[in-house]
Parts: structure tokens; C-alpha cells; sequence
């Protein structure tokens, strides 16, 4: 099932992003999503379970780079409330002209942790969620939803996903919420980040996760593919596309990824039967840019899985991320232009 709202789904970029975000909240459409799965060290496409099970170690090496394997499928149909793209640029005299001024975007799924959990997200717990923020008992990370009144970081609303490390683990650190959708790609996936972690502690292969993506395949035999993208020696990068870190295209010297401070992300995602592409800006400034060639193994056109938050390396012993908006938006069309942010957008 599509993530939409029985609401009006029409309009378009002339909306203000005020207007989006007081729409979005005051809709208030729930979503049921599904726990992502993997074998490798990275919740990562191959073949699924259905079960809920965790899939084995298909590397042999939890905690190595990030790695492909299986799902546990928890189903859930989902839903989101509907919204709009940004001004458009071109509008008023003398304004600059948009490139991309004729993509629209409608929101098709949003969460700003507003709803508590599972709220828009699956009701489904490892035992990572923490409701009143503490560790819980045998386990070194975790997450939890904070509030404005918590003096930490809340980039709109009054709350925020706070996802957190303490020490290394066994496996993976996994301490997140999930989604199961269905939305047809082009699509371009926004959202708010703020990374508090010491890059000296962390080793050249040791990563911090922001986002997972995927597809389930046509035929919904539970195989399915990924791309995901994390900080690694203290800078952004794909995994698990060609090429497999992504292709870097920002300023140079490349900087390290910001600490201490929110960053939007804003994710083109096109797969196209068995081939696809995507492009990520940060702040608005191109980053990094690849193919999507695992969908030679398992085509398809629409985004079905996606997760954000705190999924590590198991020997990260620290660090805090906290999300915030997070927007899933239709195109009408492709991108034409992929140097300019496309203008969708949730509570910037």
C-alpha cells in the first residue's frame, strides 16, 4: 500500500514551507512499517526472511564494512500525511530562475517524532527503544524521542529521535525505528541530522549510519536490494552502489562530515527496472552521486524499505545522532538539473 493520506494531494510548490509543516501536522496520517534485516554489517539487501529473524552473518565478519544479506519482514501498511514542495524560485520579478521549477513534489510520508511510538513508524522493538531514555539493561545502544524541554537538540516541533552508543557490542549497533512503504520512485528523500561522536575514536573502517534504501522485488518473494549511506573516516559515503562508495562530487578539499550542529540531507532516489541512480546534497551543496547496479539482481521501481538513525560499526564505543523532519516526496517528473537541491523540503 501506497504511504498517502485521504487528503488532497494537488498542491504544489507555491505552498510555503510554514504551511507544509502546519499541514503535515495537523493531518497527523499514521504509517506501519517493517524491521529492516540484514547478514552483513549493514541492514542490507539479499535474500529476506518473514519470520522476524535475523539473517547469519553472510561476510563471516559482523562490523566490517557495510555488507548485504536478509530482511525480517514485519509487513505493515503505512501512511503519511500530504504536503508540497517549496516556493518556487522563479517566482516575482527579477527572481532567480528554478531549474527544476517544473518537478513537483507532493509528500507522500513524514515523520518529526511527534506522535511518539510507534506513531507513523511499526510497531516493532528489538529492545533498542528506550521510552524514558535510559540503557536498557544488556544493551550498549539504544534510541529514544526527546523533547524541547530536554535542552538537547529539537530542530522543529518539540521533538526530536535521539539514537546513542556507550560502549562496542557483539554485532552491529542497531537503534532505530523502520518503515515499510511503497512509493514510486523518482522520489527525493529529505531529512535533518545532527551527529555529536569523536572522529579520533573511530578507526579509517568503523562507520556511523544516516540512511538505508531500498526495493522488494516485483514478484514479493521477500529478496531484496539496498544502498545505504554512513560516515566513514569522518566523511559521507554511499555503500553498495556502483561505485560501491559513491562517486564524490563536492567542494574540494573534502571536508569531514559536520559534528555538533543540525545538516538537512536531501536524497534523489530514481530506480528504473534494473538500473537506477542517485545524488545527495548536504545543505544544499552536491555531495556524492552513484549508480544503483544491484538492481540488475532484483528490479524495480518503487522505494519499499528505509530507516534512519544510529547503526554502527560494532567496535563504535560512542556517539549520539538525532533526526528530525524526515520527508519522503513524489516527483512528478525526473531531475533535469543535479546541481541545484530540489526544492522539497519539510520544516526548513
Amino acid at each position: 500500500m501506497k504511504t498517502t493520506c485521504d487528503k488532497s494531494r494537488t498542491a504544489k510548490r507555491s505552498v510555503t514551507p510554514l504551511a507544509i509543516l502546519l499541514l503535515s501536522l495537523a493531518v497527523g496520517c499514521g504509517s506501519a512499517a517493517g524491521e529492516l534485516e540484514r547478514s552483513g554489517d549493514d541492514l542490507s539487501g539479499g535474500t529476506g526472511t518473514s519470520d522476524g529473524a535475523r539473517a547469519s552473518d553472510g561476510t563471516g565478519a559482523d562490523g566490517g564494512i557495510e555488507g548485504s544479506g536478509g530482511m525480517a519482514d514485519s509487513g505493515g501498511t503505512t501512511g503519511g500525511a500530504d504536503g508540497t514542495g517549496g516556493a518556487d524560485g522563479g517566482a516575482g520579478s527579477g527572481g532567480p530562475t528554478d531549474p527544476n521549477a517544473g518537478v513537483g513534489c507532493t509528500l507522500a510520508w513524514s515523520s518529526g517524532f511527534e506522535t511518539g511510538f510507534p506513531g507513523e513508524w511499526l510497531s516493532y522493538d528489538t529492545g533498542a527503544y528506550s521510552p524514558d531514555g535510559t540503557m536498557p539493561p544488556d544493551r550498549v545502544s539504544a534510541w529514544t524521542i526527546v523533547d524541547d524541554a530536554s535542552g538537547e537538540p529539537v530542530y522543529s516541533g518539540g521533538h526530536s529521535y535521539r539514537g546513542w552508543i556507550e560502549a562496542p557490542a557483539s554485532g552491529s549497533h542497531r537503534a532505530y525505528p523502520v518503515l515499510h512503504t511503497d512509493v514510486r520512485t523518482p522520489l527525493v528523500n529529505t531529512f535533518m541530522v545532527y551527529l555529536d561522536a569523536d572522529y579520533s575514536q573511530l578507526s579509517p573502517t568503523e562507520w556511523i549510519h544516516f540512511g538505508t534504501w531500498g526495493n522488494q522485488d516485483s514478484e514479493g518473494a521477500g529478496t531484496w536490494f539496498l544502498h545505504t549511506m554512513s560516515v566513514r573516516d569522518g566523511q559521507l559515503h554511499f555503500a553498495h552502489t556502483s561505485p560501491f562508495d559513491g562517486e564524490y562530487i563536492g567542494p574540494s578539499p573534502r571536508a569531514d562530515f559536520p559534528v555538533g550542529r543540525w545538516v538537512r540531507i536531501s536524497m534523489y532516489i530514481h530506480y528504473e527496472g534494473t538500473d537506477g541512480f542517485i545524488q545527495v546534497w548536504q545543505d544544499g551543496v552536491p555531495m556524492l552521486r552513484a549508480q544503483v547496479s544491484k538492481l540488475a539482481d532484483n528490479p524495480g521501481t518503487n522505494l519499499t524499505r528505509a530507516h534512519w538513525g544510529m547503526y554502527a560499526h560494532r567496535d563504535v564505543s560512542q556517539g549520539i545522532q538525532y533526526n528530525d523532519d524526515i520527508g519522503i516526496w513524489e516527483l512528478d517528473v525526473p531531475l533535469s538539473d543535479f546541481q541545484t537541491e530540489p526544492d522539497c523540503y519539510l520544516g526548513r
